[in-house]
C-alpha cells in the first residue's frame, strides 16, 4: 500500500485519511487525517475523536514525552473503535 506525504511533518510523514465509528455504527463523524507509524504499538487518538462516538474506557495509563513530561491517557477496549481508510 502506498501513502501520501505530508510537509506537516519534518521530515515529511505518510498520512492516511480514516473515519472513526463504533462497531455496528454507521461512519457519521468527518474524516481525520491519521499519521501512519508501522512500528507503533497503539494507535493515539485524540481524545476530541473519541468522546463523541462514546467509546467506554478501560483503564487509565500514563505517557511520558521525549522531553520527561508525564500525562494521564486513557486506553480504550480494542475493538472499541473501527477505523476505515479513505482513497
Amino acid at each position: 500500500m502506498r501513502f501520501s506525504y505530508s510537509s506537516e511533518y519534518t521530515p515529511p510523514a505518510p498520512v492516511l485519511e480514516i473515519q472513526l465509528a463504533l462497531p455496528g455504527e454507521s461512519f457519521a463523524r468527518d474524516p481525520l487525517m491519521a499519521l501512519v507509524d508501522t512500528g507503533a504499538e497503539a494507535s493515539v487518538v485524540p481524545l476530541r475523536h473519541i468522546q463523541p462516538l462514546g467509546a467506554q474506557i478501560d483503564d487509565r495509563k500514563y505517557l511520558r514525552s521525549p522531553w520527561g513530561d508525564r500525562q494521564t491517557v486513557y486506553t480504550y477496549l480494542s475493538p472499541a473503535c473501527a477505523c476505515r481508510a479513505s482513497r
